[in-house]
């Protein structure tokens, strides 16, 4: 897709005029296409169907509400780093059953909101976290969906493989 392009030597973003854009809110002034986003969405999408996998958005990169709210359409889920923007993400439209939060120092009162909310995993990023998570869960009377970020790869492969 040529975004933005230019027609009548005005430059445009989906057939609006960047000039006006720019008199209306001023500058400087983000702009952004819902039908480029959607294009590369969909190709990301087509080039990985038939894989076993799930597509998230990280909320970090862009937590414009209409920007989410389209993503969530377009059956993305969502990668959240705190309770803000797991609010963000549920506002915009993504299920609870479609979130993964994720990063270090998820405070206590997260991660209950984030067990209260069914969300879908729970990345625990260290021993420390599990044992405050599972803490949480137990006093909630909840087990916790987590799913493990192993960041020693150095110890996931072998140095001296049997045999060698």
């Amino acid at each position: 897709m040529d975004w933005p392009k230019r027609t009548g030597g005005v430059l445009c973003a989906d057939g609006v005029p960047l000039p006006e854009v720019a008199q209306r809110f001023g500058t400087p002034c983000y702009v952004y296409s819902a039908a480029a986003i959607q294009e590369a969405v969909r190709s990301f999408q087509n080039a990985m169907s038939g894989l076993p996998l799930r597509l998230c958005y990280a909320v970090k990169a862009n937590p414009n509400g209409a920007i989410l709210r389209l993503l969530a359409r377009e059956g993305l889920e969502a990668e959240v780093v705190s309770g803000g923007e797991l609010m963000r993400a549920l506002r915009a439209g993504f299920s609870a059953e479609d979130v993964l939060f994720t990063g270090v120092g998820k405070r206590r009162e997260e991660l209950e909101d984030a067990l209260e909310r069914r969300i879908r995993a729970i990345v625990v990023e260290s021993e420390e976290e599990l044992a405050v998570l599972e803490e949480v869960a137990r006093k909630m009377g909840e087990v916790a969906p987590i799913a493990l970020r192993y960041p020693d790869f150095d110890k996931c492969f072998l140095r001296n493989p049997v045999g060698k």
